[in-house]
């Protein structure tokens, strides 16, 4: 009756995780848990993986609406204050050559203020 689950959570695992049944396939009982474990892990360490390039997309996501934010609120004091036009392209360009390198764009005092 065992062999029956074991052979029931080979294929579950497997199909659910879309690796597919391929050429070689195990035979022995345990083979099949070999393979049921070493599925697991490889979807963990997927999962895992994409969990921190997500995580790398997201942050730099947000440092690049902060930056909008500011640009925007600078640019509209500047049209507010009637500034000519030459100015305030001149101004935009200064913004996105020193504050997209700069690291204040990331909050970098609240940054190290969480670091021990």
């Amino acid at each position: 009756n065992v062999s029956r689950y074991l052979v029931a959570l080979y294929w579950a695992i497997i199909s659910v995780s879309t690796m597919g049944y391929g050429d070689v396939l195990p035979v022995t009982h345990n083979e099949r848990m070999f393979t049921i474990f070493v599925s697991v892990v490889g979807a963990c360490v997927f999962g895992y993986g994409m969990a921190n390039i997500t995580n790398i997309l997201s942050q730099n996501e947000g440092s690049d609406k902060r930056f909008e934010v500011i640009n925007r609120m600078i640019m509209e004091w500047l049209e507010f204050r009637n500034v000519p036009k030459g100015t305030q392209n001149l101004v935009k360009r200064h913004l996105y050559g020193c504050m997209r390198q700069s690291a204040g764009i990331y909050a970098e005092s609240e940054v190290l203020a969480l670091l021990p």
